[in-house]
């Protein structure tokens, strides 16, 4: 089941935009651009929560196409990553600028890419998910949405304090995270740092 999170995935090269695609799909719901003004145009007719744009583009490029989605109201609170060769990110784009929220460097390794395009697609599900909390407080959502593993995390990275409870079947399982960092935990009678014993 994909996420919640929509993504969109802009790049003049087809073999590039295919892959990164395929590679994204499980994680959230990828609409594709393969200029800026297609990019603008899908972005703002239905705003996705995360822009992956490459920043060498012919007409409007990746640079471009972040200045006027940022300049607009309904886009500017769009989370941004540029795929950028070391001396555009080194020369002409900087993080202090505030355009875009990751860099990936080109050329990389689809993993690479993918394993930082990710933690920023969990950081918004988790986000999306507590915005849509009841009003206890109460995060409740499926794992097949986001893995354990990637829930942690996310947890660790924003420094949340929060119980965690896991269940599966009648079992449960409670963490206790205090900035991020698990303070205790308990699986049936077992608590701490007792292991079971198989």
């Amino acid at each position: 089941m994909q996420s919640n999170v929509k993504l969109l995935l802009v790049d003049d090269n087809p073999m590039v935009l295919a892959m990164l695609r395929d590679a994204l799909s499980p994680m959230a719901k990828v609409t594709t651009a393969t200029d800026g003004a297609d990019a603008l145009l899908k972005a703002v007719d239905d705003p996705p929560d995360v822009v992956v744009s490459d920043y060498r583009m012919p007409g409007m490029d990746g640079r471009q196409l972040v200045d006027k989605l940022k300049s607009r109201s309904s886009t500017s609170a769009i989370a941004i990553v540029l795929l950028a060769t070391k001396s555009d990110i080194s020369d002409k784009l900087s993080l202090q600028d505030h355009s875009a929220d990751e860099f990936v460097e080109k050329p990389f390794f689809l993993k690479d890419a993918t394993q930082r395009i990710k933690r920023l697609i969990d950081k918004i599900s988790l986000e999306k998910m507590s915005k849509s909390s009841s009003s206890d407080g109460v995060v409740r959502g499926s794992l097949a949405q986001m893995n354990v593993i990637d829930l942690v995390q996310s947890l660790e990275m924003g420094r949340k304090s929060c119980l965690l409870t896991l269940t599966n079947e009648g079992d449960k399982c409670e963490m206790y995270f205090s900035e991020g960092q698990v303070q205790h935990a308990a699986y049936d009678t077992l608590t701490g740092d007792q292991r079971r014993q198989d």
